[in-house]
């Protein structure tokens, strides 16, 4: 019978463990580097997931805000869009009637009705002809639609009259020229 001899085991080097323990720690520390990251990655995001609702919150409240503003300053436009549209004036109208008037008459009260586009005056002429040129060259002027004459009377060298003159709408228009 035989018998072996057992041989002594090569023992491993000290650097080989060496390096295989460095190995195994340098996987465990990458593989925990890798959890870490990817740990602080999500946290990240809900931070910035709450930021931007945040943001959204606090901004879509100043856009509304916004928004109402602008809103309110539109129907102050269009009111005074529509002030100025209906506007009327009477300036246009004395400016028209400068050109009418006969030189010898003078108009001392005058009443409008925009409305009603109807102008009364109470009228002095120097004479009966004057008088009589201002009643006819009212008739033949395009803007005024409708002369009525009453109360002739002398009074004091002068002749006294009353004037209804019914004119276009379009004379008491802000924009009429």
């Amino acid at each position: 019978m035989s018998e072996f001899v057992p041989k002594k085991k090569k023992r491993t080097p000290l650097w080989v463990k060496t390096i295989f323990i460095f190995s195994i720690l340098l996987l465990l520390g990458g593989g925990f580097s890798f959890w870490w990251f990817n740990k602080s990655i999500d946290q990240q995001k809900n931070e910035i997931n709450q930021i931007q609702a945040e943001m959204n919150e606090v901004m879509g409240d100043e856009e509304q805000d916004l928004k109402d503003e602008l809103k309110q300053y539109k129907v102050q436009i269009d009111n005074y869009s529509q002030l100025l549209n209906n506007h009327k004036q009477v300036s246009p109208l004395i400016d028209y009637l400068e050109t009418v008037v006969h030189p010898d008459v003078i108009f001392n009260n005058i009443t409008v009705n925009v409305e009603q586009k109807t102008i009364s005056l109470n009228a002095y002429a120097r004479n009966y002809k004057a008088a009589g040129q201002q009643i006819l060259g009212l008739y033949n002027q395009e803007k005024i639609t409708q002369v009525d004459f009453s109360d002739l009377q002398q009074k004091e060298n002068q002749i006294v009259f009353k004037l209804n003159l019914t004119v276009v709408p379009e004379i008491f228009n802000y924009s009429y020229n």
